[in-house]
């Protein structure tokens, strides 16, 4: 009996040393089963730890496979990799106890995620090292980014982005830290090809897609000729297209063809055009400087304008030309001057109502007065006409009291102090160069009615 107690004790006491032995050995090395990821450190000092870490780590190596077939080996040794391994490792060590040395034994203490929180990697050796391994970006498929594509089938719709063969290096770095972290040692570049910068829930994406049926929906409405215009939503979607950066652009080109067409129908400006006339009834005149046009450099710019703001509008198009009605489909109005040279007479309509109706004396059979519809463009008092007759040489200066040019051959409205008679056959043998000469009294009240722009027809 007392040699079993004894026998007890002593184990206890032997126990006893023995664990307090290692409390004080594990109070300046690594409990046991310590391991730094697939390192074991236990019953390491910190500087042993760190010593044999460099070593392994430097050691390891992953396998890269594409599409089943092994492409060779990535060391880590060659990717100049860094990591802070003491600050961990001291920290590991602060917060261990030594006291429970012996419970270690049984269940260690593992240092998870090193290689993938705490060891980094150069992009550019990373990149170096799969060159050597065959995988070279520049003879690899890009990935894709998603766009936006209009066709008159589908309309404005998302054509997907898609993954090419090229590698991402830098995801190819982590993946490599990850398949040591995770013991499998194998990497394959297909879980690591470049993704599309831009895909179909990307911002950019979704934020012009919105703009799209903004634009779409959007009613632009054009006041011409009295009517009113409203741009085919068709045209528009056929307009509208996005950049690189799926940007909204316009076809400025399109946008100018449109307006064109209309100019063919709408415009006045170089178009012959009836007019009912005071003694011949309904004539033909030539197209003069009178008239108007879209300006379709102007409107165009109106219209992408128009589209960028999204908002419904109906508004005058832009035009340009000359007269005081652009855009109206009857551009001589109510208040013109006629010329009716087959019957020598010129009448002022102010408003409707005739303010004018005069004898004169227009162009000579050798210089005759071109017809046109044309319109007012100067008008001066007390001034000098000066110019040099066909077949002259010297110049000759004509004082008047009046002068009201409507075209831009210099034929004007003017009177005419030499002419003794006006109307008739007058202008066979005493005609002027083309202008109309005109009684002193008459021309006074016509250049008191009208101001520039107002429609002169000569017939």
């Amino acid at each position: 009996m007392k040699k079993a107690i004894g026998i007890t004790l002593g184990t206890l006491i032997g126990l006893g040393v023995a664990y307090v032995g290692g409390v004080g050995f594990y109070a300046e090395k690594f409990t046991p089963n310590t391991n730094y990821g697939p390192v074991a450190i236990g019953n390491m000092t910190v500087e042993e730890a760190q010593e044999k870490i460099a070593k392994d780590v430097k050691k390891q190596s992953v396998t890269i496979v594409e599409k089943g077939k092994e492409l060779g080996k990535i060391s880590l040794a060659d990717l100049g990799y860094q990591f802070n391994v003491k600050s961990v490792l001291e920290k590991v060590y602060r917060t261990q106890d030594p006291s429970t040395w012996f419970v270690k034994l049984i269940d260690g203490t593992k240092i998870q995620r090193v290689f993938a929180e705490q060891v980094s990697v150069d992009k550019e050796l990373v990149e170096k090292a799969a060159t050597a391994l065959g995988i070279d970006n520049e003879q690899r498929e890009a990935a894709t980014n998603a766009a936006i594509k209009y066709d008159k089938e589908k309309g404005y719709h998302v054509k997907p982005g898609a993954v090419g063969t090229q590698v991402d290096y830098k995801r190819l770095g982590t993946a490599l830290l990850e398949s040591l972290e995770n013991g499998t040692r194998k990497v394959d570049l297909e879980s690591v090809y470049a993704q599309p910068e831009i895909n179909e829930s990307s911002e950019v994406v979704t934020e012009t897609m919105n703009k799209i049926q903004k634009v779409l929906g959007i009613n632009i409405t054009l006041e011409i000729a009295g009517e009113a215009i409203k741009i085919p939503k068709e045209l528009i979607e056929e307009w509208v297209h996005f950049d690189a950066s799926n940007q909204i652009t316009v076809d400025e080109e399109a946008v100018a063809a449109y307006l064109d067409k209309l100019n063919e129908k709408y415009a006045t400006a170089g178009k012959p055009r009836q007019f009912q006339s005071t003694l011949q009834g309904e004539v033909t005149v030539p197209a003069g400087i009178l008239g108007w046009s879209i300006d379709v450099e102007k409107e165009t710019q109106n219209i992408i304008k128009d589209l960028r703001a999204g908002e419904d509008v109906t508004r005058k198009a832009a035009f340009v030309g000359v007269g005081t009605r652009l855009g109206e489909a009857n551009d001589i109005g109510d208040t013109y001057v006629e010329v009716d040279l087959a019957n020598q007479m010129m009448y002022l309509y102010y408003k409707g109502e005739v303010i004018v109706s005069t004898n004169i004396v227009s162009g000579k059979l050798s210089t005759p007065t071109v017809p046109g519809a044309n319109a007012v463009i100067e008008m001066l008092t007390n001034t000098n006409l000066v110019g040099t007759a066909p077949g002259q040489t010297t110049q000759y200066s004509a004082p008047v009291s009046y002068w009201i040019r409507f075209d831009y051959q210099a034929q004007g409205i003017h009177d005419a102090s030499w002419q003794s008679s006006f109307g008739g056959n007058t202008y066979q043998y005493a005609g002027s160069l083309g202008c109309i000469n005109t009684p002193l009294d008459q021309v006074a009240v016509i250049y008191e009615y009208v101001e520039y722009g107002t429609p002169v027809i000569v017939f």
